[in-house]
């Protein structure tokens, strides 16, 4: 591609206003330089006096500031505690509920890409959540491996596939609150 005589110009023009803009910026905030760094100095200096002067606080006022100082510093020691517990949680990433291994991988504290595999062959599981015909059956959802002949490994009572999943995702976070309870995990 040749390069344009028109481009070039207008991209030296542009290049010209923003330099010349950017000048006059720096010299017109030059003139107020002397003032800011008075008012830091004062600043900085007002609050090194305000802490090294002393005050006569009352009794009941000193054992109120201890008590809350006390009660944050307890919660953010056990908040920092069940954080030691998150490396552990987030390689939690397989488990074996109702006959079938789950796997999944954590975005943030989420659960994500949730899916069954076959306990005997490690296939992926098909589902078929399609089982009722009328409105008063009970609904249920079948995982069937079809490495296995087309076997039904696991039905699961109570909905269609997106409740099944749901229900293991609670399943997977009641485990890890029973575990970190028990300081498992």
């Amino acid at each position: 591609m040749k390069d344009d005589p028109v481009l070039s110009i207008r991209n030296s023009a542009i290049a010209s206003c923003i330099g010349g803009v950017s000048v006059a910026c720096i010299l017109g905030s030059v003139k107020y330089l002397p003032t800011g760094l008075l008012f830091l100095k004062k600043t900085v200096f007002s609050i090194w006096l305000l802490l090294q002067s002393t005050y006569s606080v009352p009794l009941w006022l000193f054992l109120i500031l201890i008590t809350c100082t006390s009660v944050l510093f307890y919660s953010a020691i056990i908040k920092t505690r069940s954080f030691a517990f998150e490396p552990r949680i987030k390689s939690y990433i397989s488990d074996e509920i109702y006959d079938v291994n789950w796997r999944w991988k954590w975005r943030g504290n989420e659960i994500v890409n949730l899916w069954c595999y076959c306990p005997k062959c490690d296939g992926t599981l098909i589902y078929d959540d399609n089982n009722c015909d009328h409105a008063f059956c009970d609904r249920q959802t079948k995982f069937i491996c079809e490495n296995c002949d087309r076997e039904t490994i696991s039905t699961i009572k109570g909905g269609n596939k997106r409740y099944t999943l749901n229900m293991i995702k609670r399943e997977i976070r009641r485990k890890i609150r029973t575990q970190i309870k028990e300081h498992k995990f």
